[in-house]
């Protein structure tokens, strides 16, 4: 299919599931493609919430008799010393999203401890405590101590996820936590302080001038510690950013050290990144060196699909560009979606090098083409080399079968990609029935009979040419 935004709209397609096919007639594929395409819209961005509402949307498209394969969430292991009793949503955010997190739950952590020391200064403040400003006081250090603990995992989780790829930004984040420490020291100490003084109220034992002024300086350092760690994460924001700003702008911008206009080579140099960039990501977290690796994998993809003459393919260009700068800017779940993405899109945008210029050879090509997908399926996952062998035999097999004039073939070109995406999607069992009923449908069409070309008849002689008298 030559139109970029239809095959991004495959891809997208193909990324939550196709619904997988049954004896049934087959479905019109075409129609299914341009329902996906109506409701993709904004496919390219690779944004899972606009994938699942592709999904949502072609519903509608697919036979009743086909049933919808469940997903499988594929979730990343945990690193080592991750925090685990974070919500899910919160381990699964983007550098950005935990970073304002962060900075949420540190002013909450802040705001929680100032009013712990201001309440105990306005118990001490008359030069006595009751015992009901001593439960308010109390009331101040259960609020603050979740808060402050609430902070604390969400900074052990930043390091955890970040720790190899924002070296400044995690080294300036260090700083947070110790005064973040310190502050916890602080209002322990002042929770001490006010715990004594209840065991004297209960006691009956009137309090002394010392331990009012007990209560005053710990209140105070809790409340200018407060203040440091605020400071503290002001600036580790602006270094966060910085730091992030810096990671893309580098990764993007590095030259190509390989170009090849080659088509296959250009397909191959795609996929090399998505594997590459899936392994990297697997355990939910990337470090500076996978980084530089696929940055300039990247280059040399974008670099190659530029060059390659293909409208669809310089269009994957962009979508590589896109993907990079998720995988430098942090954005782990964006990133692991766009690599889905190229890695079903860049196969079918592999041009044909050869289109059969008659129905009978376009059903040979087509059946080559599920021959070497049933191999595929048999072995190990395919490589980057296996998937463009393929490629470029469903390319060819696709545009033959459209190019037959023959309705009944033409409708099983948009077959062949859906294969094609499948198995590039690691999807097997849905291939494998697609390719099924690929070659039921190819063995089943009648023989075709090519017209013959008349024999023309044999050209008059031309009367000989008289030679010229000689000089």
């Amino acid at each position: 299919m030559k139109n970029t935004t239809r095959l991004l709209g495959i891809a997208a397609l193909l990324i939550t599931g196709l619904a997988a096919c049954n004896a049934a007639p087959p479905v019109d594929t075409q129609a299914t493609i341009e329902a996906a395409v109506a409701a993709t819209g904004a496919a390219q961005a690779a944004n899972q919430a606009t994938i699942e509402a592709a999904v949502a949307a072609t519903t509608a498209a697919q036979a009743a008799s086909q049933p919808t394969p469940t997903a499988t969430l594929v979730v990343p292991p945990q690193a080592t010393g991750q925090p685990t009793d974070l919500p899910p949503e919160v381990v699964a955010m983007t550098e950005e999203e935990l970073a304002a997190l962060i900075d949420q739950a540190v002013n909450e952590a802040v705001a929680a401890t100032e009013q712990v020391a201001a309440a105990s200064e306005q118990a001490a403040a008359d030069g006595t405590v009751s015992p009901d400003e001593v439960q308010t006081v109390e009331v101040s250090f259960a609020n603050a101590d979740e808060a402050m603990a609430y902070a604390e995992e969400l900074l052990g989780l930043y390091t955890s996820l970040y720790g190899e790829l924002a070296v400044a930004a995690v080294d300036e984040l260090s700083q947070v936590e110790d005064e973040l420490a310190a502050l916890v020291v602080a209002v322990d100490e002042l929770n001490q302080v006010m715990a004594e003084v209840n065991t004297s109220l209960e006691q009956g034992v009137a309090l002394a001038e010392e331990t009012i002024a007990q209560i005053e300086t710990a209140a105070q350092t809790v409340s200018e510690t407060a203040q440091t760690v605020q400071s503290q994460t002001q600036a580790w924001q602006t270094t966060h950013q910085t730091d992030r700003d810096n990671r893309i702008a580098t990764a993007v911008a590095v030259p190509p050290n390989q170009v090849s206009g080659d088509p296959q080579v250009a397909i191959k140099n795609v996929l090399d990144f998505v594997q590459t960039g899936q392994a990297a990501t697997a355990d939910g977290q990337i470090s500076a060196d996978e980084l530089a690796q696929l940055a300039q994998l990247g280059a040399n993809a974008s670099a190659a699909a530029g060059q390659s003459g293909s409208l669809e393919m310089q269009e994957l260009a962009g979508l590589l560009t896109t993907v990079t700068e998720h995988l430098a800017g942090g954005n782990i779940p964006q990133a692991q979606a766009g690599l889905a993405q190229l890695g079903v899109a860049a196969p079918l945008a592999l041009p044909p090098n050869n289109i059969p210029q008659d129905p009978r050879s376009a059903i040979q090509t087509a059946l080559e083409f599920a021959s070497a997908g049933q191999q595929i399926l048999q072995g190990d996952p395919p490589t980057p080399e296996q998937l463009v062998q393929l490629a470029q035999l469903g390319s060819n097999a696709s545009a033959g079968l459209s190019a037959s004039g023959m309705p009944q073939l033409q409708q099983l070109a948009g077959k062949v990609n859906d294969i094609t995406g499948q198995i590039s999607l690691g999807q097997p069992a849905q291939a494998q029935l697609q390719i099924n009923q690929l070659g039921a449908a190819l063995n089943s069409l009648p023989d075709i009979n090519l017209p013959e070309k008349p024999d023309l008849p044999n050209r008059p002689s031309l009367p000989d040419k008289p030679a010229r008298p000689s000089k």
